[in-house]
């Protein structure tokens, strides 16, 4: 009976951990459904916009009148073309404005300084966890240093494998105006978490698979703080000095 009550409570913790994780993904990643504008939709005054009309319906239903139409005026003879294309190019068009162009995706080749940081502080983390489970235990260097990148490697493969799809790498526009200094520390934490949500719980489900075992559900707690706060803050402090070098 002991046995089912712990199975049953982690089980239902993971659940809920499972469920704050899907509404983080979600505020993360909001998904908008695009507009068409191209397309336009003509209201005639006495016929239903919508829906299909019966045939009592078109029977019975009194055809609008048609709008008074004003007279074309004749273009004069003796205007040259030239006048007449500075008056098309006057009139204004209906057609929607363009679409900005988007600053394209970089990845971790392009930014090999800030992967080579994200990779420390994934080690970091990994030898702090490995310090704080291995206390009193005598091994020697390379064992320590094989642990650590033991612990540390399927959370620093889905960390670059979904960088791809993460954008952990895009380019973070820095503001020159000092009244927004504050923007690229925003962005900086922001696209840490769209990274961090994605890749760590996939490297505690390879970490599972490595050693075995479902982790438990402290262990799954703690490295999600962990990695959050050694990640964000290795990232801001590249971001400080690419600003402060910026600025000089």
């Amino acid at each position: 009976m002991t046995f089912l009550a712990c199975s049953n409570s982690r089980f239902f913790a993971f659940i809920i951990l499972l469920s704050c994780h899907g509404i983080s993904v979600a505020f993360l990643f909001p998904t908008t459904i695009p507009t068409s504008t191209s397309r336009r939709q003509y209201v005639v005054p006495g016929i239903p916009s919508t829906g299909q009309l019966s045939r009592f319906q078109m029977i019975h239903t009194k055809s609008p009148s048609p709008p008074d139409l004003l007279p074309l005026r004749a273009e004069p003879a003796s205007r040259s073309s030239s006048t007449s294309e500075e008056d098309a190019a006057v009139v204004p068009s209906n057609a929607p404005d363009p679409p900005p162009t988007s600053t394209p995706a970089s990845t971790l080749l392009d930014r090999p300084v800030l992967a080579i940081l994200d990779f420390v502080a994934l080690m970091v983390f990994a030898a702090i966890g490995k310090a704080s489970h291995a206390v009193g235990d005598e091994t020697t260097l390379f064992q320590e240093l094989s642990g650590v990148a033991l612990t540390a490697l399927p959370f620093v493969v889905s960390w670059f494998a979904t960088s791809f799809v993460t954008g952990v790498y895009q380019t973070i526009r820095i503001s020159d105006d000092t009244n927004n200094n504050n923007d690229w520390l925003a962005s900086t934490w922001k696209q840490t978490a769209k990274g961090w949500i994605v890749a760590v719980p996939l490297g505690c489900v390879g970490r599972g698979l490595i050693k075995g075992y479902v982790p438990p559900i402290p262990f799954v707690i703690v490295t999600m703080i962990a990695t959050f706060v050694i990640l964000g803050l290795t990232r801001t402090a590249y971001y400080f000095v690419t600003v402060a070098s910026n600025k000089e």
